[in-house]
């Protein structure tokens, strides 16, 4: 996730900068900054103890996917590293669009998002990472948590306000350092919860499921900002009534956070209880609830979908109305509705994969 935020903002400071030098010049610029790196990669300490390597793909994937599922309550951490920083993701889904409708020049918007904002991001999550040895791992997933959800209400100040480059600047500034703080933190906390022969492959796992909401943020939020605008009857109430709705998102990532950091502890121990197995499922079983969570989570992605679709009409104007966009992508007549039914069945194949799998792993 930090990879990706900090990827966001580079690659804005990277347009910024090709609009006053040519590209040529910025890529090997881009270039000659893996040169270091190179360095530190070859510098970097070994392990003392190093672990045998996988002697297959299915060793290297497939057995440290398992072996997370068979953890003692592993979806319930997979619903904490996706929900902890979903204030965040959401509010900077559309930090640019924001600062558009705002009245904020191309200029403003450059230095805020791609120079102030990477600058700040990367110096928070090193802060963060630090502080989290100095005052404790348990307070700062508390105090960085609470700070980045609090942190949106100078996007809330910011939209109730004419233009005004100072308080753009110290909001976003204020934004982006509390969320390089909160990656920090989480980032150790991301760490302590994989299994160390497995650590590699279950840090990416939590990482994709990290950026998860950032993906499918921007389209729905986009549509929720226009109608929320449309019924308070100004696009600054539409802007104000979404970052309130950010803040409130980011209480069930608290919420969960309290049942793996009880609320004043320092340093949370991880003991990961056995699984309790049960007998054996036959692989008609697996089958039967494969498919059941596949077809639950096909519905659920044609629901959002078309819930998207009403949203557009009701932005235009037309009411909103969810069967009519639902019967469109059931029976697809444009290119468009095609892709969402595909897309749809492509989420349901894989979220049956991995329901047969933690029933497979449980039992």
């Amino acid at each position: 996730e930090h990879g990706v935020a900090v990827g966001a903002r580079t690659a804005g400071l990277a347009i910024t900068l090709a609009s006053w030098i040519s590209w040529p010049v910025v890529n090997l610029i881009l270039g000659l900054l893996y040169l270091p790196m190179l360095y530190v990669t070859w510098a970097s300490p070994k392990s003392e103890h190093r672990l045998p390597s996988p002697a297959s793909l299915r060793e290297a994937v497939w057995h440290p996917f398992l072996g997370f599922l068979g953890r003692h309550r592993a979806l319930e951490i997979l619903a904490f590293v996706i929900f902890y920083k979903l204030a965040d993701q959401l509010a900077q889904s559309l930090q640019r669009p924001f600062l558009i409708d705002m009245g904020y020049s191309a200029f403003d918007r450059g230095v805020a998002l791609a120079t102030v904002g990477l600058v700040l991001t990367i110096v928070g999550t090193f802060l963060g990472g630090a502080l989290s040895t100095v005052i404790g791992l348990g307070h700062s997933l508390w105090i960085f948590g609470c700070l980045q959800i609090f942190s949106n209400v100078g996007y809330i100040m910011l939209a109730q306000s004419e233009v005004n480059r100072v308080l753009m600047y110290g909001a976003l500034s204020f934004e982006t350092f509390t969320t390089g703080l909160g990656m920090g933190a989480f980032g150790v906390l991301l760490l302590r919860m994989t299994q160390k022969r497995f650590s590699a492959t279950q840090y990416a796992l939590f990482s994709s499921l990290f950026g998860l909401p950032r993906l499918i943020a921007g389209p729905v939020t986009g549509f929720s900002v226009h109608a929320a605008s449309e019924w308070t009857g100004t696009l600054s109430g539409g802007w104000t009534a979404f970052f309130c709705f950010t803040m409130i998102a980011g209480i069930p990532g608290m919420l969960l956070l309290a049942r793996f950091v009880p609320l004043g502890t320092r340093d949370p121990k991880f003991v990961v209880e056995p699984p309790k197995y049960k007998d054996p499922l036959s692989g008609a079983s697996l089958a039967v609830r494969g498919l059941a969570g596949g077809l639950l989570a096909a519905a659920f992605a044609l629901l959002i979908a078309a819930v998207v679709a009403a949203l557009e009409q009701a932005a235009t104007g037309a009411g909103f109305d969810i069967i009519g966009p639902l019967a469109g992508i059931l029976y697809p007549a444009k290119i468009w509705q095609v892709l969402v039914l595909l897309g749809s069945l492509l989420f349901g194949a894989v979220c049956g994969l991995l329901t047969a799998a933690i029933f497979a792993v449980r039992h």
